[in-house]
């Protein structure tokens, strides 16, 4: 929301340096007294100051009532196909920048939630990543990531994660946000030759989707390649992994812990809807 902070800064700026000079030509015409000048613009600066108050709470609101409605269409209603053409519909009614960038990384879940993945990386590739909060931005190179390892073009997944890679750790092992991250792992470490931490990584996945009481349709995507995966994890070598991996150790100690144990209704739910709308006002 910064961009569109500043460009209302800098208007309103405007208008009270003109209305200012106006102020003085009109004091120097009727011969007012200084006292007075200042007291005509110090009252046109404090509406100005009202008016910006008054611009950013009301976009705030309305920015607010956007991501909630479109997190019922998704969470409540379940239904994808509208999630995405009132995404497209926003998307294309706001002039925030910052805000646009998000409501893009949003319409890309919603057609993963389809598992429409091309759709869905081609929608993060338009992403201003620059208007985006440091999680949002580690989501995002992470879902491009996952994305072409579920459509296999391993090359272009594999560079996702080599060139974001101290990023993607970051989340890979903060609780409560690394349930994607694990999935993208479990095929980072796979063609990295590492069967233990990839074993690890998929069977976590496995186990925290099996106690979701309802699966989308993405659920069932991931489900299918990773049980995919593991046959191709089992027929990896079990000499020991010797690649240097930075700071990640192998096994389950990679993913031991990081998923919280309480049950959820839905794998899916785990997204950036909830944490756009509760950053909205810290933008401004």
């Amino acid at each position: 929301m910064a961009d569109r902070r500043d460009k209302l800064n800098k208007t309103l700026i405007m208008i009270g340096i003109v209305s200012a000079v106006v102020v003085i030509i009109i004091a120097k015409i009727f011969q007012m007294k200084p006292q007075s000048l200042i007291s005509v613009i110090a009252v046109i600066w404090a509406a100005l100051v009202v008016a910006r108050m008054f611009i950013v709470n009301s976009k705030n609101k309305e920015y607010s009532k956007m991501l909630e409605h479109l997190n019922r269409i998704l969470g409540e209603e379940n239904d994808p196909e509208r999630y995405i053409e009132m995404c497209n519909n926003y998307i294309d009614r706001v002039d925030d920048e910052s805000f646009k960038a998000m409501l893009m990384t949003n319409l890309a879940a919603g057609y993963a939630t389809m598992c429409r993945y091309d759709e869905a990386s081609e929608a993060l590739k338009k992403v201003d990543v620059s208007k985006l909060a440091e999680s949002h931005k580690a989501i995002l190179y992470n879902n491009l990531a996952q994305y072409a390892f579920l459509t296999g073009k391993i090359d272009e997944a594999r560079k996702y994660v080599a060139d974001n890679k101290p990023l993607l750790f970051k989340y890979f092992r903060t609780k409560n946000m690394s349930t994607p991250f694990i999935v993208t792992f479990a095929f980072e470490y796979y063609y990295q030759g590492n069967k233990e931490s990839a074993m690890a990584c998929a069977n976590k996945i496995l186990n925290y989707i099996k106690k979701a009481q309802t699966l989308s349709a993405n659920d069932k995507c991931i489900v299918e390649k990773l049980e995919e995966l593991k046959k191709k994890i089992a027929d990896l070598p079990d000499e020991e992994y010797d690649e240097d991996v930075e700071e990640v150790t192998s096994g389950s100690d990679v993913v031991d812990g990081i998923i919280p144990d309480e049950d959820v209704d839905n794998i899916d739910e785990i997204d950036d809807i909830d944490d756009m709308d509760d950053n909205i006002d810290d933008d401004y």
